[in-house]
């Protein structure tokens, strides 16, 4: 079975205007049991994620994502992404530019 390209395009969509998005709006993404793993930590759950989420984007002024061509294998698919955020305290409120890479399966 494969990745329903549905669900690439909403993961895509989402994080292409991350701040605009309610948290909520994760459940159409991540299975209640999901994990999501940054550089920042471990999330279990659902309700953790979606509480992650609302933390790291509680004081942004933007975050969002361009997000490169899906790399697909199965029923998991790769994106490599630049996310787009500025922080008012954080280089003077300067948009910043940090790559990033995401396997979701």
């Amino acid at each position: 079975m494969s990745t329903s390209p549905s669900v690439i395009r909403r993961f895509v969509e989402y994080y292409a205007g991350l701040d605009a998005q309610p948290p909520a709006a994760l459940a159409t993404l991540y299975h209640p049991d999901a994990t999501l793993s940054d550089p920042f930590g471990q999330h279990q759950g659902l309700f953790a994620i979606q509480r992650y989420f609302t933390h790291l984007l509680a004081n942004v002024e933007q975050c969002r994502f361009t997000i490169d061509t899906p790399l697909c294998d199965g029923q998991r698919f790769a994106v490599t992404w630049t996310m787009h955020w500025s922080h008012p305290r954080i280089a003077g409120g300067e948009t910043l530019a940090l790559p990033g890479c995401s396997v979701v399966d």
